[in-house]
């Protein structure tokens, strides 16, 4: 095992240096999101860099807002290396890289707990498709597990809506979701667009499935009923 020499606080990651001149850089959302303890999604509000960066020779200490400290073994940041620098150049052209390059397009697997030591090679969530179409069509949910999730990062910004999140993908790539009240929307659809809101209602291939089922279940039942007591206008 080849002990931990230094770490440094970048704008976006942290750079890691090891005693034999190895250096790699971890993104924030990366270390943040392998951690036994991590939000589900990070907000653009939240505070996504550790208050404080420690060094030893066995492991990385982070320490999150508010004040949550996350150990990183030498073990698990060397096994996970995907880009790197090496005075010597001797790095074999196999860690993790082509593990992640491997990954199935669909579905990611995940244990149930994950120990710090032990290489995740990205395997951090699971993308369950919505209908059994072809595999190009994006439609999906996201399962994520753990053994503990941190109290009051569990969506956040629910707290507001429409709201905007922040993800960042095993390639580095960011995006943003729009996070909306899917009830008050389909709600309000029903109202102005009944005819539109009729078609999601009856269509048997993306909307017919899991939360936008019963949601508009839900709403239908509600506005009809509604409708039979007043006059919706």
């Amino acid at each position: 095992m080849w002990g931990l020499k230094q770490a440094q606080k970048m704008s976006k990651c942290v750079q890691v240096e090891w005693e034999d001149g190895l250096m790699a850089s971890f993104n924030y959302l990366w270390l943040r999101d392998n951690s036994l303890k991590r939000p589900s999604l990070v907000h653009l509000d939240l505070n996504a860099k550790p208050e404080a960066v420690n060094c030893s020779r066995n492991a990385l200490n982070l320490v999150w807002p508010p004040f949550s400290a996350t150990n990183y073994s030498s073990d698990f940041l060397r096994e996970n290396v995907q880009s790197s620098t090496h005075p010597l150049k001797v790095i074999s052209n196999s860690i993790s890289f082509h593990a992640y390059s491997k990954l199935p397009l669909v579905t990611l697997q995940s244990s149930e707990s994950v120990p710090e030591s032990a290489p995740l090679n990205g395997q951090t969530c699971s993308v369950v498709q919505a209908s059994p179409i072809d595999a190009k069509h994006v439609v999906g949910q996201f399962y994520w597990r753990g053994t503990a999730q941190e109290s009051g990062t569990i969506w956040p910004h629910m707290q507001k809506l429409p709201a905007v999140c922040a993800v960042e993908s095993l390639n580095g790539r960011s995006a943003q979701l729009f996070v909306v009240d899917t009830t008050q929307a389909l709600a309000l659809l029903f109202k102005r667009h009944p005819a539109q809101f009729e078609f999601l209602a009856q269509c048997m291939l993306e909307y017919s499935e899991d939360c936008f089922d019963r949601n508009i279940l839900f709403v239908k039942s509600k506005m009809e009923k509604l409708s039979q007591e007043f006059s919706i206008t």
